[in-house]
């Protein structure tokens, strides 16, 4: 009987024990299937990261590549314009009139203009697609800088009879990079009177909130489409557009606003109809410390 009971014992023991395995067995093995699972969704989680990132590459290439093929072909329009004028006055100085010549000399003015503008824009903008353009913010005299960029577009406005009116408060403040505001400005204000036809008016005016100023300019200009609007601050938007007395424009001075007003902590936005003008809005921190946006370099 003992070893009957020591028999039946050992068997249950022994089925106990196989069980026991087979238990832990199990469990190990759904815990190896979780790991594996966890590793498949992690790998699967890397590869659409890859992918996404292989299409914002390839966006990127496209978008840099259409930018190249604008400004190529902008540049490639005005050097021809400018060489053929000089070769006429090569050739043919001696037969030309006092206001042939003067009129040649106003366009070769523009182009070179437009030209050192448009290399100044991509060298600002190469710089900050780097982070090697830094962000120096301090309190600045916004209507100093306007004043500035309006005596610099002097000559421009002249000889199209553009009125430029300015309604700013002489205290009107800006916490901004003094270098990148006066670029905004002067590219928005550059934009405005290239699209603007012989004997319009631009207004520039400003108000200063708690926490933010907001200056406005207004032209009476051509217009931009409500397609064309909601694609101007895009890089792969760019669209070359002649001004009103064929200057050559690519949009790219605009890309390169956001960039910087991006960086300052301000906004950039734009209201226009076709044939009745746009109005440009820059809005930008007038405090230090108001959250608006942080120094960064």
């Amino acid at each position: 009987y003992i070893e009957n009971q020591r028999k039946i014992l050992l068997k249950k023991n022994e089925s106990e024990l196989n069980l026991a395995i087979e238990k832990k067995e199990k469990e190990l093995l759904k815990e190896n299937l979780g790991d594996v699972n966890e590793l498949n969704l992690k790998l699967k989680a890397r590869n659409q990261m890859i992918k996404d990132q292989n299409k914002q590459l390839n966006e990127l290439i496209q978008t840099k590549d259409k930018l190249l093929s604008f400004i190529s072909h902008d540049l490639r329009n005005s050097f021809s314009t400018m060489t053929s004028i000089i070769d006429t006055f090569s050739d043919d100085y001696e037969k030309l009139e006092p206001e042939d010549i003067q009129a040649a000399m106003q366009v070769l003015s523009r182009h070179s203009k437009n030209n050192y503008q448009l290399f100044e824009n991509l060298l600002h903008w190469a710089r900050s697609q780097h982070e090697e353009l830094p962000v120096n913010k301090e309190m600045l005299s916004l209507s100093e800088i306007i004043n500035k960029q309006k005596a610099k577009f002097t000559d421009t406005l002249s000889s199209k009879h553009i009125e430029l009116k300015i309604s700013t408060d002489n205290d009107l403040k800006a916490f901004a990079d003094r270098r990148m505001l006066n670029i905004i400005v002067g590219n928005i204000l550059s934009n405005a009177i290239k699209f603007t036809s012989d004997g319009g008016n631009i207004e520039i005016d400003g108000v200063s909130g708690a926490n933010s100023t907001m200056v406005r300019i207004i032209d009476s200009g051509i217009g931009i489409s409500e397609e064309r609007v909601g694609q101007m601050f895009k890089l792969g938007g760019m669209e070359s557009t002649k001004g009103t007395n064929g200057e050559s424009g690519s949009g790219f001075g605009l890309i390169l606003c956001k960039e910087m007003i991006d960086k300052c902590g301000g906004k950039i936005n734009v209201k226009s109809q076709p044939g009745k003008g746009s109005v440009f809005s820059i809005m930008v921190p007038n405090k230090s410390d108001n959250g608006f946006g942080k120094n960064t370099n």
